[in-house]
């Protein structure tokens, strides 16, 4: 499987081309009015707002995999704007670890701005797999994932916990919560089934995937195929679905 990320702001753009070898010509056009998909001659192209960004000019990742620490400062929130498998592990002490070719290790950013991390991509990539990062801190209150990045997250206990999807990305959290807000726009997977919360507000949109724990209320709007399972038996159940999706409670 190869993977394309061409920039930061053309995360669905490698969601799109993730699922296929390059060797298999297709073309994605990203632009105000949406994403279309069609079979070329030639390699894979990008299209965005116009511009041609094809894998020939890309920084294929040729060289050993290499492990390298990176320095952060104190977050609560990450946001993955890269084509990353993320692991978070609660612990004391704030660390990221970054995992890929040596080649493309300069290419990848990790940014904190108020105390959000974010990880991005500095210029197009291909990649025969996914970056890897192993990311500890002592509190996680937000996660975004606005492409096709996945995090697994272990160990948390917080107040309160805000997870967003939107593209082809998947989230697995496990922990302790007041309340959980999971949120999914497109095709998803959020699986919190094991991140045991007193409230649960989850909201899908499109045909993703959404499992939530609940003991006390939960609150679920549905659009699309999408399917909502909630475990926990909550006593206070607020429904509200729309299309051919399913909506449960175990």
């Amino acid at each position: 499987m190869t993977y394309i990320h061409p920039l930061c702001a053309t995360c669905l753009a490698c969601s799109c081309l993730a699922g296929a070898a390059l060797a298999q010509p297709s073309t994605v056009v990203i632009n105000q009015s949406g994403i279309s998909a069609s079979g070329i001659s030639g390699g894979s192209v990008v299209i965005v707002n116009g511009q041609v960004v094809t894998s020939h000019d890309a920084t294929k990742g040729t060289a050993p995999g290499k492990t390298e620490q990176r320095m952060v400062g104190a977050f609560s929130s990450l946001q993955l704007n890269a084509p990353v498998d993320a692991v978070f592990s609660a612990s004391r002490t704030y660390s990221v670890a970054i995992t890929a070719p040596e080649d493309i290790l300069p290419l990848v950013l990790t940014t904190l701005t108020d105390g959000r991390l974010t990880i991005s991509l500095s210029a197009p990539v291909v990649l025969a797999a996914p970056l890897t990062v192993a990311i500890t801190g002592p509190s996680l209150q937000a996660v975004s994932i606005p492409g096709a990045g996945t995090l697994r997250a272990s160990g948390l206990h917080e107040a309160s916990i805000d997870l967003r999807l939107s593209g082809s990305g998947s989230i697995i959290a496990e922990g302790t919560v007041g309340s959980v807000r999971a949120a999914i726009s497109g095709s998803g997977e959020v699986d919190a089934s094991a991140l045991h919360a007193q409230r649960l507000d989850a909201q899908l949109s499109g045909s993703g995937r959404l499992l939530g724990y609940a003991s006390d209320a939960a609150s679920v709007a549905l659009t699309g195929s999408g399917d909502i399972v909630v475990a926990g038996k909550p006593h206070q159940r607020a429904v509200s679905r729309t299309g051919s999706g399913q909506v449960s409670f175990e």
